[in-house]
Parts: C-alpha cells; structure tokens; sequence
C-alpha cells in the first residue's frame, strides 16, 4: 500500500526487472507501478460476502438444531463473533415490564458481567436509552461503522 502525494491511499503491483543483457556494462532497471486499488476493494468486498454466507449457513444450520431459545440466541452470538471477525455480538429482548427495560438473551465478546451493569431501556423517557433501547423503541434499524463517533 502507497500513498499519493495528496494523502490518500492506494494498492500497488510493483514491479522491477534488470534490462539489458548480461555483457552489458551498463544494465537497468525497469520498474511498473500498477494501481490495484479496485481490484483490492472488490477482493474485500468478495471476502465480506464469503464471511456473510458462512455466517448464514452456521445460523441456519444452528436454527435446525436448535431445541431452546435460549441455546439458539447464544449460538448467534457465538456465530457472529466466531466465523465473521465482528469482535462483540449480544442480543437483546424487549421486556414489557414497567421499565421497558431490555433483557439480554445472548451475548459474545464482552467480559462477564459488562452487559448487565450497562443495560438500557427502550422508554422514550429512559436515562439510558442507548442503541438497543432507539431501535426497539422506534422500529428502525440502527447502521455504524465506528462506534467511538
């Protein structure tokens, strides 16, 4: 990977081969630099899609055998964090109790007890509302690529 001169990055194929022959007093070197930042993003993007497949068919596979609940939400999470590189995966529950609070039903990637001391709520008028809590609340589907921003 290289920089251009304006900062941003991109994939190189880089090339070098001595010219002239051996007798020459004076051999050169003959170098091609190839941009292959295209075919990386699309090598990325073919990879992303193999992990999603193979996330799917253990899901699925996973649903099949399935006997509880319970046991199925925990393999998910296991799934996730196991055979497609996310770091952390935890599922939760809406609980229609008069906190509306949020039950975690499986978790993957978090240090024991992390989840339960920072639960949410999804009541619009919850302290900690939090992701979980928005999208429960509202029905939408929630999407970051950074979660420090």
């Amino acid at each position: 990977q290289w920089l251009r001169k304006d900062g941003t990055p991109i994939w190189v194929n880089r090339t070098v081969s001595r010219a002239g022959d051996d007798g020459d007093p004076q051999p050169y070197l003959i170098q091609v630099i190839e941009d292959i930042s295209e075919r990386k993003r699309i090598e990325s993007n073919l990879a992303r899609l193999a992990r999603a497949r193979r996330v799917m068919a253990e899901v699925n596979k996973a649903l099949v055998h399935a006997t509880e609940e319970t046991a199925l939400l925990q393999r998910i999470c296991d799934i996730l964090v196991g055979e497609s590189g996310y770091r952390q995966a935890w599922i939760g529950l809406a609980e229609h109790d008069a906190a509306k609070s949020i039950r975690i039903a499986g978790t993957a990637g978090y240090e024991p007890g992390y989840l339960e001391k920072n639960k949410g709520s999804w009541a619009d008028d919850a302290p900690h509302q939090g992701v979980m809590g928005h999208v429960i609340a509202s029905g939408e589907s929630y999407v970051t690529q950074n979660i420090w921003s």
